[in-house]
């Protein structure tokens, strides 16, 4: 795993990339990450840390974490969790399927797969842990994300064909983006505490 310090060093080139002041540590706020209006910092609380929000001088608390380089992952992500990177072809996708409404399933599974990695998604019921997948219901699909012990969360429902597999790719390229960073930082795969972060990118909420 890499050290506090090269996390802190990878944490500011984010901010800095997306315009924001950083700062290892203000007064009890570490790792602090600044645009005036809208600040992320970890500070210690009950023998770990928490990752605070900090709007407009209102403070929300993110998620609580046992150590500081979950805590710092926690706010890389929070700056950058792919939106801005993702490919145009799948924030597209939907006006595709709608130009071809007759393209299968495996069609568009193929499509996705090039830009994302086929186990972090799927177009029906999956056969493995750790994916975002379509769950059909009543002529809509409902986004789920498996987690990695088996168990199904709801991310959001009620979409029609033309629009579910691009909001699907949307979050699957997200999953995607988080643990290939996490991966790169020396986070483990089966890390519980990773699995809490990306459920927060992933906006499934504890």
């Amino acid at each position: 795993m890499l050290s506090v310090e090269d996390m802190m060093q990878r944490v500011e080139r984010i901010a800095k990339l997306r315009n924001r002041w950083f700062f290892q540590q203000r007064d009890d706020r570490i790792a602090l990450v600044d645009n005036q209006e809208i600040q992320y910092f970890a500070r210690h609380a009950d023998g770990g840390f928490v990752v605070v929000e900090r709007n407009r001088g209102k403070e929300e608390e993110v998620l609580r974490l046992p150590d500081l380089e979950h805590a710092l992952l926690m706010i890389s992500v929070l700056l950058d969790d792919g939106f801005h990177s993702e490919p145009q072809e799948l924030r597209d996708m939907s006006e595709f399927i709608e130009a071809c409404p007759r393209v299968s399933d495996g069609e568009l599974a193929a499509l996705i797969a090039r830009f994302i990695d086929p186990r972090y998604f799927a177009l029906g019921m999956p056969d493995r842990d750790g994916c975002v997948w379509l769950k059909a219901r009543d002529g809509v699909h409902d986004i789920t994300y498996r987690d990695g012990q088996g168990h199904d969360h709801l991310i959001s429902n009620g979409y029609s064909r033309d629009s579910d597999v691009a909001v699907l790719g949307n979050y699957a390229w997200t999953l995607q983006y988080v643990r290939h960073r996490a991966n790169d930082w020396g986070f483990e795969a089966g890390d519980p505490q990773l699995e809490r972060i990306v459920k927060q990118a992933l906006w499934i909420r504890e």
